[in-house]
């Protein structure tokens, strides 16, 4: 599985230091990078709740945006140059003609997911996606992957 996320931990009272990295240090990974922080404090000027993001939800605005949108705070997201936790597997179905799948997104910076069957890449999906049909088999393991790094399989 392949993905992406993005999100700020809360701090804790005391000496915080903040390290500010340009998009220029990701330039390897051709994607383009924009950080986005929280700019103000909570709506009702009280302290950031966490945002209601649910992982195994499909289709949903990233975290990344509903923390820009509504200055609440994400889960704890690898960043995008680490390799993404693998995703966590709810499911494996027959639906009377195939085989499918259904998982809960890490919390990693996740590009897509792909569905691996005896070793070969069977299905890529998008990273909003949290499942889908995958043919007929008989095992499947899933993955997630940033690219350009190793999966970790689940």
């Amino acid at each position: 599985l392949l993905g992406i996320g993005l999100s700020f931990l809360p701090t804790t009272p005391g000496h915080t230091r903040a390290h500010w990295l340009s998009s220029e240090d990701y330039s390897q990974y051709g994607d383009d990078v924009t950080t986005v922080l929280p700019s103000m404090p909570a709506p009702d000027g009280g302290p950031l709740k966490p945002c209601d993001y649910k992982p195994c939800l499909e289709n949903q605005v990233p975290c990344s945006q509903l923390a820009a949108s509504t200055r609440c705070l994400c889960p704890g997201f690898t960043l995008h140059s680490e390799v993404p936790d693998a995703p966590d597997l709810r499911t494996v179905s027959w639906n009377g003609s195939e085989v499918v799948v259904r998982w809960c997104a890490p919390y990693s910076y996740v590009t897509a997911y792909h569905v691996t069957i005896g070793g070969q890449e069977r299905r890529k999906f998008g990273k909003d996606q949290r499942s889908g049909g995958v043919g007929k088999v008989e095992d499947v393991l899933l993955c997630s992957c940033h690219i350009r790094s190793e999966c970790l399989s689940q």
